[in-house]
């Protein structure tokens, strides 16, 4: 009988120390993991140990095979934009626990958090984007060099290290093969074709999520809500209405001409059309200005020591995309926060959908063109404990939204004091 188990969100599971690694504190959480700061006790340096974590979503026979895969792909990966693995165990026991086993990687740690984080005090100018995104396009460009597909792009699962480079991370979705019709991956990065559930080029569908990034290092948003032809937005896309689709975007400053161009053949829906990493760099978008690397340390330094502007909002009443911030509540989980919005929606008899693996929730209050209609995403304070709910007004009244603002900080903060 196997006597490994996955562990779970109380910190008694952890002893002081796991294998060759002592174990100093939690620092993050995955939908299927648990991080937690480490130091390895015979160079004594630091790193990241994760945990595979048990969800009554994925069994776990499943979950184990992801924690093997990533194993896998990141031992044949060199490269100083993908996230180093120092060391792993499928089953390691725990000193003083009996029959007790976990699984862990240990990795590169991280301090300066995800690309995630450092979005939050808002867009990257294009000169310190176009540096970042190189380093991103490397990090892929070289994965599928060696034959594999991440199949999972994302903000949070792109690093930023102690020297304030990109690093590619979380590769338990990573494939060998190019030909998929299964959907993985985190439904706001996915392609048209992944959404379909047709056969697809797993290469294909990485390129497309890198647009998604792209387009959120420049614009602090994501291009849709979802991805579905339910989504205005996503149907301009899919329908070549892109006039429709950048007057929606107009509040940002940042995009010009050659970005819209660019963007758009990242994110074709016709294969034969979308650009190849080769086409993405010598697009003319890509040989503007360009920071140096002291230039963009010293502006991601600044980013990640400044405090958020809890009281900012980002466009004025009139604006369909104003936003907001509750307080910050000392949540370790966005998990256990999510649980709390969907209690919260069900209370309100809310028509929602949530998207875990990103944190967020859209919300419609009504049937009316009219109605409130919110997006919720759940954040963080870097190098914290601390989590908030940013909500964004996607249509509706601003009376509305500042009364649906009280309702769900003062649900959030009587759940936590429960």
């Amino acid at each position: 009988m196997d006597s490994s188990k996955s562990i779970n969100s109380n910190s008694s599971d952890f002893s002081t120390s796991i294998g060759d690694f002592k174990l100093e504190k939690e620092i993050g959480e995955g939908a299927f993991s648990k991080v937690m700061l480490a130091t390895n006790e015979i160079s004594s340096k630091e790193c990241a140990i994760k945990f595979i974590k048990a969800d009554e979503s994925i069994s776990e026979k499943n979950l184990k095979s992801f924690f093997k895969n990533e194993v896998k792909v990141l031992k044949k990966c060199d490269h100083p934009n993908i996230c180093k693995i120092l060391g792993y165990s499928y089953r390691d026991s725990v000193p003083g626990k009996e029959n007790y086993c976990v699984s862990y990687i240990a990795l590169e740690y991280m301090k300066n958090g995800t690309l995630f984080d450092i979005l939050e005090n808002g867009a990257l100018e294009a000169k310190y984007t176009r540096v970042l995104f190189k380093q991103v396009l490397s990090a892929i460009e070289y994965l599928h060099k060696l034959g594999y597909s991440h199949r999972d792009i994302k903000l949070d699962n792109i690093l930023v290290s102690s020297n304030y480079d990109l690093k590619l991370a979380d590769f338990g979705l990573a494939s060998k093969s190019k030909k998929s019709s299964t959907v993985k991956g985190t439904l706001y990065y996915m392609a048209p074709e992944v959404v379909a559930e047709k056969e697809y080029n797993t290469n294909d569908s990485d390129l497309y999520a890198i647009a998604i990034v792209l387009f959120s290092m420049l614009t602090h948003s994501m291009p849709f809500n979802v991805a579905s032809k339910k989504c205005p937005l996503y149907r301009k896309i899919m329908t070549d209405d892109w006039a429709s689709f950048w007057k929606t975007h107009s509040s940002s400053k940042l995009i010009d001409n050659d970005f819209k161009d660019l963007f758009a053949k990242m994110v074709d829906p016709n294969l034969e059309l979308r650009l190849s990493i080769s086409e993405i760099l010598d697009h003319p978008w890509m040989k503007g200005e360009t920071a140096t690397k002291e230039e963009v340390v010293k502006h991601l330094k600044t980013r990640i020591q400044s405090e958020v502007n809890l009281t900012k909002t980002q466009n004025k009443e009139e604006s369909t995309n104003m936003a907001e911030r509750t307080g910050y509540f000392n949540i370790r989980s966005a998990g256990k926060l999510m649980k709390y919005l969907e209690e919260f929606a069900k209370n309100e008899k809310l028509n929602y959908k949530t998207c875990p693996n990103y944190y967020r929730m859209i919300a419609e209050i009504g049937k009316k063109p009219k109605d409130l209609v919110l997006q919720m995403n759940i954040l963080k304070r870097h190098e914290s404990y601390q989590r908030c709910v940013e909500l964004i007004l996607i249509n509706g009244k601003k009376k509305d939204f500042l009364n649906f603002k009280s309702k769900v900080e003062e649900f959030i903060a009587s759940r936590q004091n429960n």
